[in-house]
């Protein structure tokens, strides 16, 4: 009950909090991994803090790219995961870390998908990455990959209530005895 009651709490603003408070700092990081994993691909890449030099192209990661909707959405997943195969405190304290790791990375390879769109359009076949739909299917994209290893911890600490299970073949003897 208390996940399912987390998951009530993704009703409130978050978004705009998580924003105000700690987006400098995602901006931050996404903008470092974007680089780290774009100088490890392209020879001209440049980054100044935010902004990504790539191709003589200037990307900014701005506010609403530091990943705090997708940070969001992947947690509400997380949590709604959680209230069905309520875990105990330390396995749910390590699959928020895993959670929290899942959405910084997924925001990392979100820009750096978006930066070698715009950098280099014609490894996209003329398509422009920001342009709709194009910049909100890979948002989505990215999001569902974001998702997997969620899914993956959530089926390791998936344990059926063995009561319940007892109380179903219970049930299925009643109805097959009438």
């Amino acid at each position: 009950s208390g996940w399912l009651a987390i998951c009530f709490a993704f009703s409130l603003p978050l978004e705009r909090i998580i924003q105000r408070t700690i987006g400098y700092g995602l901006q931050s990081v996404s903008a470092d991994g974007a680089c780290l994993f774009l100088g490890n691909i392209f020879d001209n890449v440049h980054c100044n803090g935010i902004r990504i030099l790539i191709n003589h192209q200037d990307v900014l990661v701005d506010l609403p790219c530091s990943g705090a909707r997708a940070l969001i959405l992947i947690l509400l997943f997380y949590s709604a995961c959680m209230s069905i195969c309520r875990p105990g405190l330390a396995k749910g304290i390590a699959g928020f870390g895993i959670t929290l790791l899942s959405g910084l990375l997924v925001n990392v390879l979100r820009i750096t998908f978006l930066a070698t769109g715009i950098a280099y359009p014609n490894y996209f076949m003329g398509i422009d990455v920001m342009q709709a739909p194009w910049h909100d299917l890979s948002g989505l994209l990215f999001l569902g990959i974001g998702c997997l290893p969620v899914i993956y911890w959530a089926l390791l600490v998936y344990q059926p209530n063995p009561l319940q299970e007892i109380s179903n073949e219970t049930k299925e003897r009643r109805v097959e005895n009438q």
